[in-house]
């Protein structure tokens, strides 16, 4: 919890599951975070989730069998849009998603290019994650771009998961990324 001013905190120590360990820290921004959960993580697979990010039920297992079987370093997956309403609400929106060879054969170029994949649609293997080394923190609008393109400079083999396995909140006033297009294009170069 990096900061949260809603009732984030209360309500992770409301469920009623065991093993869950809530670090809270104050806001020291998304990468950061990133950095203090992975560091604090002892499992073999880790699976970053956003605020805003709804994990479906099945999508852990899946990913996990998936990297399993085909020895991979990432698994990603299509997800689904959920679109803002004026009210504040959110509605069902498109399904997002294409193979990253349908972008380029070499995961460099796909990740370098257009392929792109919040991290709800993600789950990486450890190895991976500790030859990546960290989450940037001097980019403050696209780090989960470059962490799949980290990743992908590493090496990494990527596998697709075709379920659907999880929804991405698409805000109306945007993502930091869209409310900043020249710092956004600043970060990518």
């Amino acid at each position: 919890d990096d900061g949260s001013t809603d009732d984030s905190a209360g309500r992770i120590r409301a469920l009623p599951v065991a093993n869950l360990r809530l670090i809270q820290i104050s806001n020291h921004g998304v990468s950061y975070a990133r950095n203090v959960g992975t560091a604090a993580s002892c499992g073999e697979f880790i699976q970053y989730l956003d605020a805003d990010d709804l994990l479906f039920p099945e999508a852990l297992n899946l990913r996990r069998q998936a990297l399993v079987a085909h020895r991979a370093d990432v698994a990603y997956g299509r997800y689904e849009k959920l679109m803002e309403q004026a009210d504040g609400t959110f509605a069902k929106g498109p399904v997002v998603g294409k193979k990253m060879e349908e972008i380029s054969p070499d995961p460099e170029l796909a990740a370098f290019s257009s392929f792109w994949v919040p991290p709800v649609a993600l789950m990486y293997r450890r190895t991976i994650v500790e030859k990546i080394g960290s989450w940037n923190r001097t980019l403050p609008v696209i780090q989960d771009a470059r962490f799949i393109q980290d990743a992908a400079f590493f090496n990494a083999r990527f596998i697709q998961v075709p379920e659907v396995l999880g929804a991405y909140r698409v805000h109306r006033q945007g993502s930091l990324s869209k409310k900043n297009l020249d710092r956004f294009e600043q970060d990518i170069l």
